[in-house]
């Protein structure tokens, strides 16, 4: 997965305008290309996702909720010291 990011490392391309025009042409191959992991993954399971359901509710309430118990926490011992 890094390996299209390290052709456009300061070893490989010592230009700076050379590594930006590699980085934007490497990065437009892997948008275009839907098969090209892990672009394209992410697209196709974006595109078939089902609709959300409560389970999506209920797993946003306790990821809320833990960050609120998270928030308190570190208020509590803030103030403590």
């Amino acid at each position: 997965m890094l390996f299209p990011i390290l052709l456009c490392a300061r070893p490989v391309i010592t230009r700076f305008g050379a590594t930006v025009l590699t980085a934007l042409i490497v990065l437009l191959v892997t948008v275009i290309q839907p098969w090209l992991p892990p672009v394209g993954a992410a697209v196709t399971a974006l595109a078939n996702a089902p609709p959300p359901t409560m389970q999506l509710l209920v797993d946003a309430a306790a990821g809320l909720a833990l960050a609120v118990c998270a928030c308190v926490i570190t208020v509590a011992i803030g103030r403590r010291r």
